[in-house]
């Protein structure tokens, strides 16, 4: 092993409602991985395991990684069993466990992405958390739906997830739509990227697509076929998102939802060609793509970032689920 395990490291959890802090001895790096001293780690889907942060321990097999700034996918698939082989890293069933919020984590070194010319961060290292699944989820989705330059495409649902799939889509010479119940997001979604933006509970999903059209059409978007992503991960957004795409065209469903079942008109689905797929994590092959659009100045990443302490990991889950938190937490050292 290359360089010493730290003392004084610290996990995170939280229990009664309260954080809990406990010291604990991180695993020493097999030969083929790394111990990453966390700069950042995002209160996303996956608390824990979307981090960001400098390489201060190594095996033999990746000494190349030692002192190097890196960003940690949430998804560290095996990369060689026949799901990765068919690019589907989230459903490898040998993929690296991730373990709870922490000061320090072991990780293979295969799919880690250095921070570090030409894709070097312009902006503070801890930001960068938000890209290891809040802005790669959305990636992930719009790759997947084949979002391409000129297309109209919905973003159900106005949270970090659909922001970030705003300011993506727009990057990616799109025009995003925003649809969302709640008029505060819908103003952030125009600010982060959104051109349209419509109101999710005053209006169905045809009548909303009606609307749509015709505000694309006054403003000389081609419309005809659209492309829809769902980034609430609830029954209720993929049930708007599979009406939305019964007239035809793409909805890419994000992962990370509560099991509940929306009801979908199979039969327009159907009858119009539409396409329907599911987009889990991002796969980490693409994630230099997502870095290159911050480095650019097209995806701005302090807008939807806020950094707490470790100590603020329960402050940080019930900020989110009451909705007082609007951004994305880090919790930095």
């Amino acid at each position: 092993m290359l360089g010493d395990l730290p003392a004084g490291s610290r996990r995170f959890t939280v229990e009664n409602g309260r954080t809990v802090e406990r010291a604990f001895d991180p695993r020493p790096p097999a030969a083929a991985e790394v111990l990453v001293k966390v700069a950042g780690s995002a209160v996303g889907a996956a608390p824990g395991a979307e981090i960001v942060g400098t390489v201060v321990a190594s095996g033999a097999a990746a000494a190349e990684w030692m002192g190097r700034r890196v960003l940690v996918p949430r998804v560290l698939p095996c990369g060689e069993c026949d799901r990765c082989r068919r690019g589907r890293a989230s459903a490898c069933p040998s993929r690296a466990s991730r373990g709870a919020v922490a000061t320090h984590e072991t990780v293979p070194a295969r799919y880690l992405l250095a921070l570090e010319p030409p894709l070097a961060p312009t902006e503070e290292l801890w930001r960068f958390a938000a890209l290891a699944d809040a802005a790669a989820a959305p990636y992930g989705a719009i790759v997947r739906a084949q979002v391409a330059p000129g297309d109209l495409c919905i973003v159900v649902g106005g949270g970090v997830r659909g922001r970030f799939a705003a300011a993506i889509a727009r990057a990616k010479g799109a025009h995003a739509a925003i649809l969302d119940g709640d008029p505060a997001l819908r103003e952030r979604a125009l600010a982060a990227g959104a051109r349209f933006a419509l109101d999710a509970e005053a209006l169905d999903a045809p009548a909303a697509l009606a609307s749509l059209h015709r505000q694309a059409q006054a403003a000389g978007v081609d419309s005809l076929e659209v492309k829809v992503i769902e980034a609430t991960s609830t029954a209720a957004g993929r049930r708007r998102a599979l009406l939305l795409v019964a007239d035809g065209g793409t909805a890419a469903l994000l992962a990370d939802g509560d099991g509940s079942a929306p009801q979908a008109d199979l039969d327009g689905i159907a009858e119009s060609e539409a396409v329907v797929v599911g987009a889990a994590a991002c796969h980490p092959d693409l994630l230099p793509e997502l870095v290159a659009l911050v480095v650019r100045g097209e995806l701005p990443l302090a807008p939807e970032t806020l950094a707490l302490p470790f100590s603020g990991l329960a402050e940080a889950i019930a900020g989110v689920r009451a909705g007082r938190i609007r951004g994305l937490p880090i919790l930095v050292p």
